[in-house]
């Protein structure tokens, strides 16, 4: 649900709802592309782009550019971009801070997986939704990538089990 401050002839504009501000990390960038600019011209893919933050130390979680863009409600959350530089390309994810509840079938924001009405899609090689809480701030990695991780290591002996 998105909530706006009241203001004289607000009703006359239901549109404004359908935005909303949201901060917006993003991942994987080189140390290089830790800057201001890099964080306007990356954040170009969403409505607008309000502030652009370089964390002194990268932050708690590492490295990355912390933005607050204004994002369209009525689509699904980007999970990153493709950025080329140097003719090499790049994909820089996007972790969202306090997001609002979305649904990890379709990745729009206001309904959950169990009311989506989309048709989930199935591929032989596509097992897992490519939504989930891993989009969210602060979640690392996807659980099957973890359990995938933790598999490999028990197999070599030369990892110790914790």
């Amino acid at each position: 649900m998105v909530f706006r401050r009241w203001s004289e002839g607000i009703e006359k504009n239901y549109g404004d709802f359908a935005t909303a501000p949201l901060w917006v990390q993003l991942w994987n960038l080189p140390v290089h592309w830790l800057t201001k600019e890099m964080g306007r011209k990356i954040g170009a893919v969403f409505k607008e782009v309000k502030e652009v933050i370089i964390p002194q130390s990268g932050g708690k979680e590492g490295r990355h550019l912390k933005i607050l863009v204004l994002v369209d409600l009525s689509v699904p959350l980007l999970r990153g971009t493709v950025v080329q530089t140097a003719g090499t390309f790049k994909w820089v994810v996007f972790k969202y801070k306090r997001c609002p509840d979305f649904c990890y079938n379709c990745g729009v924001v206001g309904h959950s997986e169990r009311s989506c009405k989309e048709q989930r899609v199935t591929m032989a090689k596509l097992s897992e939704n490519q939504n989930g809480p891993w989009i969210r701030a602060g979640s690392t990695r996807s659980p099957s990538k973890e359990r995938l991780l933790r598999t490999e290591l028990n197999k070599d002996k030369r990892y110790w089990k914790f």
